[in-house]
């Protein structure tokens, strides 16, 4: 994260001293090797994986491997996204996936189309409660019915969009628990942004692995 910054702070200035500053830590201080380490081995000590630091991770390789052009630093780069997508490919996450894909020209067409089926079985009530989508439904003339449209997923199986929990993130839960009880999901009471599907899709967008 720290590399991330200094390479974005590098880019929007156009200031030499921040690009050598970012190249000092990256290399003569090491931080690009400690990057290329950063999910290797077997996941934590209890077989487990912080889901939300995958995400932190990820969002640090986006600018750093669009922006850098250094053979020597992609190349350690790209081992960490290697090793990081070993650990979170099975999750079908499109933000992971597509930011993957355009990293390394690795596609698979299948799993592209469970991405983009993941990102259609989002239903609003996983964030909002009914009077904000009772609104939305009139003002845009939308259907905003909460339904499921996938088969109740088996126990080890990744949960679909439409059956997860009312949760604040789609993104750093664990994508194997936390089932809805309910659906509708009952108001909570509060309501969340949907940044962690956005940044998906929009990123599926941008690099054309869907359409519009």
């Amino acid at each position: 994260l720290w590399l991330q910054h200094l390479k974005i702070a590098a880019q929007l200035s156009g200031d030499p001293k921040q690009e050598a500053r970012y190249r000092r830590y990256a290399l003569d201080e090491g931080y690009a090797q400690i990057a290329a380490r950063v999910q290797a081995g077997a996941p934590g000590l209890d077989g487990e994986i912080n889901h939300s630091d995958s995400v932190l991770i990820f969002i640090a390789y986006e600018p750093l491997l669009r922006l850098e052009q250094d053979p020597a630093l992609r190349k350690l780069y790209l081992k960490s996204l290697e090793q990081s997508w070993e650990t979170v490919q099975h999750f079908r996450k499109p933000f992971f996936t597509y930011l993957y894909y355009q990293a390394t020209g690795k596609v698979d067409p299948s799993v592209l189309r469970e991405n983009e089926n993941q990102l259609s079985l989002f239903t609003f009530d996983i964030h909002w409660n009914r009077d904000t989508r009772d609104a939305y439904s009139k003002r845009f003339n939308l259907d905003l019915t909460p339904k499921s449209h996938s088969p109740k997923p088996k126990k080890g199986q990744v949960i679909p969009f439409d059956w997860r929990a009312k949760t604040w993130s789609l993104l750093v839960h664990n994508p194997y628990t936390d089932m809805a009880k309910k659906i509708p999901r009952p108001d909570a009471g509060m309501e969340f942004t949907g940044l962690h599907w956005t940044i998906g899709y929009w990123l599926g967008r941008a690099e054309g692995y869907i359409t519009q």
